[in-house]
């Protein structure tokens, strides 16, 4: 039997649960699986101590994962519960990519949420899964306000992925992570601070690590940069630090320029065909135009910007939907719903790209 069926007895949820939070973390060591697993009999308990428990929905799918893709799995939410009255979908915003991988791949959840590619070890360790290809997104590269003025005020035109190797490779110890950079007339542009994030093979970070450390994925997590959790804690750790630089899904730089948080993307030069100098991505519009336009391999019209080449593939990411095996009928009816046409416009509400804006799948 698996793990997951066990939670359909309302009743005994929380013994259960306890116990097998206690199992997985001694047998696998995922202390983030533990959370995802506690996070949801809370949920379920308080489901069931309420009267109407009995005429709530008859099938629960649980979902859970990366971070990055938990917004876009909310708004699917919404629009799948009213189209399907018998079918509720429970998820559970936190853990990360490599949690989410973890719990499926246990039978702990019956959908994981993956912003990047299943990685070896975990193809190795857990055989069957099968990701199922929903949509696309990008990361983009942040700084603070004092970053982007010492760039643009000195003849540093461009930034390059061995520039940022070579901060996050030099960051020193301690509470701030710093790298003196010198501009092309060889000035030093004082310090930079740079941030990581604290979960196990974040999505977001792990296609970052890949850009910039000639496809290590894992390089970022062994330096000694500063340790954010979560795609939204990055961006509000870099709006406060004037010389911060980080990283962030493209969807939640948007969500905090239409909060009105002051956003600051960083240009930086591929050593291919993509060349995003200084000016090039100074707002939010423009930056979409750049990811939408490497998605679809073309090239970034004058009237939008004079720099035509599109955004770097290397920071462009697919998001994925998890499953242990090939997915149940109600699983695969989530999934289909996550991937037909008429649901497309959740995913422009929710500051994704859909299947429909791809046609070269990065």
């Amino acid at each position: 039997m698996k793990m997951k069926r066990l939670f359909q007895n309302e009743n005994a949820v929380s013994p259960i649960v306890a116990t097998l939070i206690l199992v997985v973390v001694a047998i696998a060591g995922a202390a983030a699986v533990g959370t995802i697993m506690g996070s949801f009999s809370s949920d379920v308990s308080d489901e069931a101590s309420a009267e109407d428990a009995a005429a709530g929905a008859s099938t629960q799918l649980v979902v859970a994962g990366s971070t990055s893709v938990t917004p876009l799995a909310e708004s699917l939410k919404s629009g799948f519960e009213e189209s399907n009255s018998g079918i509720q979908i429970n998820i559970q915003d936190n853990g990360g990519d490599t949690a989410g991988v973890a719990a499926v791949g246990m039978d702990v959840i019956d959908i994981g949420l993956l912003s990047r590619e299943l990685t070896s070890s975990e193809k190795e360790k857990y055989p069957d899964l099968e990701t199922h290809w929903i949509g696309s997104s990008a990361v983009v590269i942040i700084g603070g306000e004092d970053v982007v003025t010492k760039f643009d005020s000195s003849n540093f035109s461009e930034l390059t992925t061995d520039d940022l190797y070579n901060m996050y490779n030099d960051s020193s110890d301690g509470s701030t992570s710093a790298k003196n950079l010198t501009d092309a007339s060889g000035t030093s542009i004082s310090t930079v601070n740079v941030y990581k994030r604290s979960e196990t093979r974040s999505g977001s970070e792990y296609i970052f690590s890949k850009f910039i450390a000639e496809g290590d994925g894992d390089f970022i997590s062994g330096t000694k940069a500063v340790e954010v959790t979560g795609d939204r804690e990055m961006l509000e750790t870099i709006a406060d630090d004037p010389d911060g630089l980080g990283f962030v899904d493209f969807r939640f730089a948007l969500e905090a320029y239409e909060e009105g948080i002051d956003v600051n993307f960083i240009g930086v030069y591929d050593g291919g065909d993509c060349r995003l100098m200084k000016g090039c991505v100074e707002d939010i519009e423009h930056m979409n135009v750049h990811i939408q336009k490497s998605l679809n391999g073309g090239t970034v019209p004058a009237s939008v910007s004079p720099y035509p080449d599109p955004y770097p593939m290397g920071l462009l990411n697919n998001m994925y939907m998890v499953t242990n095996g090939w997915p149940s009928s109600v699983e695969s009816r989530f999934i289909n719903f996550a991937q037909q046409p008429a649901s497309m416009d959740l995913y422009t509400d929710a500051g994704y790209f859909s299947l429909l804006d791809v046609t070269e799948q990065p």
